[in-house]
């Protein structure tokens, strides 16, 4: 087992592979393809995550590097969350910019928080980063895959644009924040972005069958006409350039993570043109 001083329990399986839990959500690194799985208490989960940048008009991902390690691992206290452990996952190649993966997992929370970063002697630039891909998610249940809903968060409120909740077959564009969850067990994922200063954030779901999500791609640099851009996102450049902070969890009930995440950092409220995200109440299913 790698050493902790907190409750949230870090252990070397085997040469490529570190597991990570707190009791309420587990990380599980695959240090042989760089991929990463991330699950449930409920049995949700998100796996095979990818991550990826736009770079010289192409993207690349970490599919795309040959070496992945562990890079480092340290105990943290942040304020309103307590204690926890922060991991870095480097991944490297020859002739692309090192791309680094952040995890944080706190003691006592049903989320983590990710943060992707490209790296680079020579000034980078680059205009859309994901922090999270993968074909294979589950929203948890008896089955493994309750049927799932979708709800899209709107950018703005221009245009009379509502809420909505979607189901599968769909191919849908959320903003900011988003949740997938199963309306009569009540198991859910809740994923969104944390920081807004920079990036605007989108979470593409696409599936072509009922009752499966098959694709999902949580990134910064969204533009659509939801967005009301008509041109592609604006590079961000340096030696270093970084993604907004995600959280993606699962909980039983699933709006209610929403609220948790914005108590627990001072000073934050997660909203999109003044109206607060932590008044999504009633839209995501009914309420208990």
């Amino acid at each position: 087992m790698l050493t902790s001083d907190t409750a949230v329990q870090v252990q070397q399986q085997n040469v490529n592979l570190v597991s990570v839990t707190n009791g309420h959500v587990s990380l599980e690194i695959n240090l042989e393809n760089g991929e990463v799985s991330c699950i449930g208490k409920h049995s949700s989960h998100v796996k095979g995550i990818r991550s990826a940048f736009r770079w010289q008009g192409r993207e690349y991902s970490t599919d795309h590097y040959q070496n992945h390690e562990l890079k480092e691992q340290e105990d943290i206290v942040r304020e309103g969350f307590g204690k926890g452990i922060r991991l870095v996952v480097l991944h490297t190649a020859s002739l692309l910019p090192q791309l680094e993966q952040h995890f944080y997992i706190y003691e006592s929370s049903p989320f983590v928080l990710v943060q992707t970063a490209i790296v680079g002697d020579e000034e980078l630039k680059a205009n859309r980063m994901a922090v999270i891909q993968s074909k294979t998610i589950s929203i948890g249940g008896e089955s493994g895959q309750d049927d799932p809903s979708i709800l899209r968060v709107p950018f703005d409120n221009d245009k009379w644009v509502r809420y909505t909740v979607v189901k599968p077959p769909l191919d849908v564009e959320s903003y900011e924040v988003t949740a997938l969850f199963a309306p009569d067990s009540r198991m859910g994922i809740v994923m969104g972005s944390l920081t807004h200063k920079v990036w605007k954030t989108g979470i593409r779901m696409q599936s072509e069958q009922s009752g499966h999500i098959e694709g999902l791609d949580l990134y910064g640099g969204a533009v659509s006409e939801l967005t009301r851009d008509s041109q592609p996102h604006g590079y961000v450049k340096g030696t270093r350039v970084e993604s907004p902070w995600y959280s993606s969890g699962s909980m039983k009930t699933t709006v209610k993570v929403l609220k948790l995440t914005v108590r627990r950092i001072p000073g934050l409220r997660l909203s999109y043109r003044g109206r607060a995200v932590s008044q999504l109440d009633g839209t995501a299913g009914p309420q208990p």
